[in-house]
């Protein structure tokens, strides 16, 4: 039998009353990166983003309120180091450039909190085998699954003995443990039967367990994992109440899915949770007629200021890359050296491709990108795919072996070229659609896989 934690126990009330007053502080962090001088890091969380900034020894120093406990990403490149900050909060620690996630030694006021984190945070990190086990028999799949969360279990009531751990910060620590677990289980009869190419399904019990695990608990709001859980079952009892006609699931009204959690969810917190989860990525990949409804929509329904101004944010990006608006200028290298600017292809109209190797997603939709410019071979519109690979050399590797016969040009500064920061680029791959006279039709215009690409490039080109 596999083993989980009650919901009621999970649940945790803290009580404070003083006759004193309270002086206000803020989160305070310091400490040194060895090795890394004049740098600045990102600080990203759910809605908030700060920098870091080290001085000419790696040393660091910075302060913020942070009067609602939050859990960021401390990123240098792709390595990154977990923290939860509050105005409790007076920490330091070292690390080093090479080894930053590694190296990593936490003092101070939150220490504790922090050093699990990150103990968790490799945990799980090594919990990628979890897909290597979706191929096994259900029974098989639950011991193992099992035996990765008691590890979890295990590593967190070592530190629940401690008095310096704050309870609400364990709190969040043992629902993602729970609900990390469920939501593994329930993607299991899908993931095996696409990896074992069976059907299999988990026993009546875990089931049962996934379905009375779908609650609206406030307590719960910082997990991440919680919140990943029941937008996933929430998700899936709206597809199966509203069916498409598509066979992608994750192609249906947003908006009118918003609605839905409006009268599904109890919660106003866990309502608002939701919704943000829902839409915090699909605005961006949007077209434009999309991103407004979705934007009204979810002003209309969400109560929180901080997902509010998150979202109004990027919104407000958006603003510049309205259709008729000028679209942004690059200037980048093909593989020979030779610069192509947008400016170049005035005159035609300029799809364009915003990928890299690595995407598996992006070159998924090269063969059907490469009928595109066959079919419309000497017609007023050219192709353009833009690498932001940083292995340029793997760019180069596979335009030699490919043979495109379309314009290829590289970004350097992939994620943080021009071409990416002045288009809200945020995920890849990214189609956009420039007019004869260089201005905007669509900064998220059609893939190339998808039905409507055609019908797009037919109309523009029959324009006069």
């Amino acid at each position: 039998m596999y083993k989980y934690l009650s919901l009621l126990t999970l649940s945790v009330v803290l009580f404070s009353c003083t006759t004193e007053p309270v002086q206000k502080t803020n989160a305070k962090l310091s400490g040194n990166i060895d090795g890394l001088k004049n740098q600045t890091l990102i600080l990203v969380g759910k809605t908030k983003t700060d920098t870091l900034k080290t001085d000419s020894i790696g040393n660091f120093n910075f302060e913020k309120d942070y009067s609602t406990p939050t859990y960021f990403k401390l990123y240098l490149g792709r390595k990154n180091i977990s923290l939860y900050l509050t105005n409790k909060t007076d920490l330091s620690f070292t690390t080093s450039k090479n080894n930053f996630s590694e190296d990593i030694v936490f003092k101070g006021n939150g220490a504790e909190e922090n050093i699990l984190l990150n103990k968790r945070a490799k945990l799980t990190e090594t919990k990628k085998y979890i897909y290597s086990l979706y191929p096994l028999s259900p029974d098989e799949f639950i011991t193992k699954s099992d035996s990765a969360k008691q590890v979890l279990l295990d590593l967190s009531n070592k530190y629940a003995k401690s008095e310096n751990v704050d309870s609400t910060f364990l709190n969040t620590i043992n629902a993602d443990i729970l609900y990390g677990q469920l939501l593994e289980w329930s993607m299991y009869t899908e993931y095996h039967q696409y990896l074992a190419k069976e059907e299999a399904h988990l026993p009546k019990d875990s089931k049962q367990a996934i379905e009375k695990a779908v609650v609206s608990n406030n307590a719960f709001s910082n997990s991440d994992k919680y919140i990943e859980f029941m937008s996933d079952q929430i998700h899936k009892e709206y597809i199966t109440l509203h069916p498409t006609t598509d066979s992608d699931d994750y192609n249906y009204d947003l908006p009118k899915y918003l609605g839905w959690i409006n009268t599904r969810i109890a919660s106003n917190k866990i309502k608002n949770d939701l919704f943000y989860k829902a839409i915090k990525f699909e605005i961006t990949y949007s077209s434009e007629s999309d991103r407004d409804k979705i934007y009204s929509t979810f002003t209309e329904l969400n109560t929180n200021s901080s997902y509010q101004k998150s979202i109004d944010k990027v919104y407000a990006s958006f603003e510049k890359l309205r259709k008729g608006k000028p679209a942004a200028q690059w200037s980048y290298p093909d593989i020979n050296g030779k610069e192509y600017s947008l400016s170049d292809f005035k005159g035609k109209y300029v799809y364009i491709d915003v990928w890299a190797t690595w995407c598996g997603p992006c070159k998924a939709e090269i063969p059907e990108l490469a009928k595109l410019v066959k079919d419309y071979k000497n017609k007023d519109i050219v192709f353009v795919s833009v690498s932001i690979d940083d292995n340029k050399g793997a760019w180069e590797k596979m335009l030699k072996k490919e043979n495109f016969n379309w314009i290829q040009i590289h970004a350097k500064k992939a994620w943080k070229s021009k071409i990416v920061s002045e288009n809200g680029i945020r995920g890849i791959p990214r189609f956009m659609m420039v007019d004869k006279e260089g201005n905007i039709v669509d900064v998220n215009a059609p893939q190339p896989s998808s039905e409507d690409i055609r019908p797009l490039i037919d109309e523009l080109l029959g324009k006069k």
